[in-house]
């Protein structure tokens, strides 16, 4: 399955450094910001924008990085033995919700201990579902209606009708788009069904990343306040059955950077492998295209952000080791050249010795030739002498 191949891409990539990883993840096809990817290949500042996306990568915790990568960002942090991971990530958090911040967030359907539904479970759900959409703008289908009744009012003050109408789906744009989702998925069960995983929670979970402006943004998404709709319905379902999955909330990293927001939001969106098109989340139209917060932020803010990137312990040395990585491969690099130059330098003294063999070749034709004339000259000259002298050592000269 693509969605399982681009995960080991991913991860191999990132076990050798920044800059593979950056290529890795926008090398990655089938995304629905594929556009904006093969939009920036063709311009002619394609290599200074890969440097940008490594250093905003370098902005990310390594570990925050690693785990988003590998999926098991949940896991991480309700692990008792990473204490200061928890730590650090619950600090990405803290402060006024109504306070600006320009930052990256991703939310992935786990329980508590951060482990994913089994495909058994999500295909329950994905049946329900179905129902639940079936009877969009058909007030006649009293059993689809007795299901949405209760998705719809598990989370706050929702009151269903029996109108035809859905919480989740507020137009046919949606329903499509919804039932592209479940079709979609049903491919990820089947295939991890063949794999013999039917009953094992899913390796990554899936996931939803985005941008926002401030933590109140991340308590409306909770509330299914102006959110991924897709993601709401399915957390929802869950909810109506007991709520042991929700949607858990992390922040990836603030940006120091306004072009941040939409480099954020489109590379984390591939390194987490959350769009919906390979069954890996739940964003269905491309990251970056609703990015437009961040230049309203003055430079006192991005001045502030950068202060508090510089404060951290782990900044500096993850710079470092990519610069150091970079020096080798330069030096690398010259070496090579170094060595073609002197291969150069040596073909051409070659080519100098083979003129030069081929000259004196010429003029030793041209020597040969003339030698040649002479001795036929020398021969015409003494062919009539030696006759003479015969005649007359014959004594035929005597009459």
């Amino acid at each position: 399955m693509i969605h399982e191949s681009y995960s080991k891409l991913l991860v191999g990539a990132h076990s050798e450094g920044l800059r593979e990883l950056v290529e890795a993840a926008l090398d990655l096809k089938g995304l629905p910001c594929d556009k904006w990817v093969v939009k920036r290949k063709e311009d002619a500042t394609f290599e200074d924008l890969k440097l940008e996306l490594l250093f905003m990568s370098a902005c990310i915790h390594p570990e925050n990085l690693k785990h988003l990568i590998h999926g098991d960002l949940p896991k991480v942090y309700s692990n008792p033995s990473m204490p200061s991971m928890k730590g650090y990530m619950l600090s990405l958090k803290d402060g006024s919700k109504k306070e600006k911040r320009i930052f990256i967030y991703i939310h992935y359907l786990a329980d508590a201990v951060g482990i994913s539904p089994t495909p058994e479970e999500l295909e329950n759900v994905l049946d329900t579902a179905e129902i639940y959409i079936r009877g969009f703008e058909k007030p006649n289908d009293q059993v689809s209606y007795r299901v949405s009744k209760r998705i719809d009012e598990v989370l706050g003050k929702y009151e269903s009708k029996p109108d035809g109408k859905r919480r989740y789906i507020k137009g046919p744009t949606q329903l499509k788009v919804i039932s592209e989702w479940i079709s979609i998925m049903r491919g990820r069960i089947a295939y991890e069904r063949l794999q013999g995983r039917f009953q094992e929670p899913l390796a990554r979970p899936i996931s939803e990343v985005g941008f926002e402006s401030s933590l109140q943004r991340l308590e409306q998404h909770k509330k299914h306040v102006s959110s991924n709709y897709i993601m709401n319905l399915i957390e929802a379902i869950f909810l109506r059955d007991g709520g042991v999955y929700k949607n858990e909330q992390f922040v990836i990293f603030d940006c120091i950077e306004p072009c941040h927001g939409t480099f954020g939001e489109i590379l984390c969106s591939r390194y987490a492998q959350a769009y919906s098109t390979h069954g890996g989340g739940f964003s269905y139209c491309d990251a970056g295209g609703g990015v437009n917060n961040a230049n309203k932020h003055d430079g006192a803010h991005w001045s502030m952000a950068k202060e508090d990137l510089l404060k951290s312990d782990w900044f500096e040395p993850t710079i470092k080791k990519e610069v150091a990585k970079m020096r080798k491969e330069i030096e690398m690099i010259n070496r090579l050249f170094t060595s073609a130059e002197e291969q150069d330098i040596q073909i051409e003294e070659m080519r100098r010795a083979i003129k030069e063999m081929e000259g004196l070749e010429e003029k030793f034709e041209i020597s040969q030739n003339k030698l040649t004339a002479v001795a036929k000259e020398y021969c015409d000259l003494m062919d009539p002498m030696l006759e003479l002298i015969r005649l007359a050592n014959s004594g035929e000269f005597d009459d």
